[in-house]
């Protein structure tokens, strides 16, 4: 299936090719198709996630880059109980949504630390299905301010994660493009 989507990472972009190709005619990808291989330079920056209604995100299996991020290992945790909680309920409807309505999402989110440092990240979520057909699985690509995790110290932990932003990308089915952002 071709799609003209771009984005302005790269490594979205790159991601988004490698999973629009493993889709061919179909409208997602199986889960059975991805081969880390093909996507070896994205690896540390990636994140494998599996939705378990209402409001499970399960952290299935995490980047390196991306545990050196947060300062901790977040794999078999779920990740909306990382989220500032007056976020929780708004982003398990639209995390749903995301995996129902059938699309790739953008989330721009601020890391919170008990010292008070603040780092932004930009993640895109590209969804799979699995091999009873059900969509439950996704692929997060993950882009953070690399100064700002540099001035992050070894024993600093995250408080919580600020979503500033949450975009649904059409990918040629007919939805609707949907944003949500933390200013209504």
């Amino acid at each position: 299936m071709t799609n003209p989507i771009g984005f302005s990472e790269p490594e979205f972009q790159q991601f988004f090719e490698y999973w629009n190709e493993l889709r061919g005619d179909d409208l997602l990808p199986a889960k059975s198709s991805f081969d880390p291989q093909r996507v070896t330079l994205l690896l540390p920056k990636l994140t494998v996630l599996q939705w378990t209604p209402p409001d499970t995100l399960l952290v299935r299996l995490m980047g390196t880059e991306i545990v050196s991020h947060h300062i901790k290992e977040r794999t078999g945790t779920n990740l909306l109980d990382a989220v500032q909680p007056s976020q929780k309920a708004v982003l398990a409807a639209f995390t749903a949504a995301f995996f129902t309505q059938i699309s790739v999402a953008e989330v721009d989110t601020r890391r919170h630390y008990t010292s008070g440092a603040l780092v932004g990240a930009l993640n895109g979520y590209f969804p799979f299905r699995g091999e009873d057909e059900i969509v439950n699985f996704a692929i997060g690509v993950h882009c953070a301010d690399t100064d700002a995790n540099s001035n992050i110290l070894p024993n600093d932990s995250l408080s919580h994660i600020e979503v500033l932003d949450y975009r649904f990308t059409d990918i040629g089915n007919g939805v609707l493009d949907l944003d949500f952002n933390s200013a209504g």
